[in-house]
């Protein structure tokens, strides 16, 4: 008794103007290189410049002669990490923007549209209004001297004459990590809006085969894994929970985020197959249950009709229609999502190990 379910009327939507990768993250795909080169790149680039401005300034040498005071470990770890966090944001825009198209190109097959139409959708998946782009990375920008201020609550926190050169270097990068942090994050969420969209509109889908929406799950999995990325890297704060007067807020607020990141970044590309899903099944439940009616008052009359089915197969496939669940994902899904939870929390570790043994090998 399977029958294949449409999924509600198309509606049409206007499509939003924008722009290929912007030109901060263009020159990886003109490169030719994987994004992950050229993020390792960029983060030993800015590592080079970090230690030559400590060179030059002389304070290396008064860590090496063990000078330095007890905050600039700590330090230096703040600088690795603004050094990975912009070596990896631009490569995580790629893959965001490979990970929606390859998600579409998957659905592709269960997608209701002219060939003509569905390309056109497929060229707006990795194009963003140019306006709004510009003013997510103006927000991040604006939220970066609040970053300083929450971990250390020392009144001269932005005092330059009171900051030594590492300091510096980080009241002076961390506006471009927060530019790309805001800026992925507003693509990351346009690309998963669109296709959430696209599944309301255009999805069909079986409710006894389910393989045609994987796509979408594997593409929120992708979004995961590259969002707990970002964390995993700030995760190295953990190492310094006591360094600050506020980093244990802002820790404990990293955490929280981590955990909401990953469970929102696999749902949210699921919420449009899921209306979907849930319609069809509400149709053919109803459908079902008529057919059941129908039945049950053949009976009581002495008819047969014979486009009724037997009750025991009407029942039966209400049964399993009913135990269809919304949310295209099973056990491995969550499984896998868990793994990926426990990213950021192995950095910790990773980041705790490698400092136990340089206290070892370097008293």
């Amino acid at each position: 008794m399977s029958r294949a379910i449409a999924s509600e009327p198309l509606t049409s939507a206007p499509a939003e103007e924008g722009e290929p990768v912007p030109w901060c993250e263009s020159w990886i795909e003109r490169s030719g290189l994987p994004p992950a080169v050229c993020g390792g790149a960029i983060t030993l680039g800015v590592l080079a410049a970090m230690l030559c401005a400590e060179l030059l300034s002389g304070e290396l040498g008064r860590l090496l002669r063990g000078e330095a005071d007890v905050y600039k470990a700590s330090e230096y770890r703040f600088s690795l990490i603004i050094a990975l966090l912009l070596g990896y944001l631009p490569a995580a825009w790629i893959w965001t923007v490979r990970a929606g198209r390859r998600a579409f190109a998957g659905l592709r097959p269960v997608l209701r549209g002219a060939p003509g139409e569905l390309d056109a959708l497929a060229a707006e998946l990795g194009r963003f209004d140019r306006r709004r782009l510009r003013w997510a990375g103006l927000a991040g920008i604006a939220v970066s001297p609040v970053i300083p201020m929450a971990i250390d609550w020392s009144p001269g926190v932005y005092g330059i004459g009171e900051l030594n050169t590492a300091s510096l270097g980080h009241r002076i990068f961390l506006p471009l990590v927060m530019w790309l942090v805001a800026r992925w994050t507003y693509a990351a969420l346009s690309d998963a809006r669109r296709l959430v969209a696209l599944s309301r509109e255009r999805l069909e889908v079986d409710l006894l085969d389910r393989a045609p929406v994987a796509p979408l799950t594997h593409y929120g999995l992708r979004s995961a894994l590259i969002s707990l990325g970002i964390v995993s890297i700030v995760s190295l704060l953990l190492l310094d929970w006591a360094a600050r007067p506020g980093m244990p807020w802002v820790l404990g607020l990293l955490l929280a985020t981590a955990l909401g990141l990953g469970v929102a970044s696999l749902l949210l590309p699921l919420r449009g197959a899921r209306a979907v899903i849930l319609g069809a099944k509400r149709r053919e439940l109803a459908w079902c249950r008529e057919r059941i009616r129908r039945r049950r008052d053949a009976l009581a009359n002495g008819d047969a009709p014979a486009d009724a089915g037997t009750l025991d197969e009407l029942v039966a496939y209400h049964g399993l229609v009913g135990d269809v669940r919304a949310w295209p994902f099973d056990l491995p899904t969550l499984v896998r999502l868990a793994l990926y939870l426990a990213i950021p929390l192995g950095s910790w570790l990773g980041g705790a190990l490698v400092e136990r043994l340089l206290d070892l090998w370097l008293p």
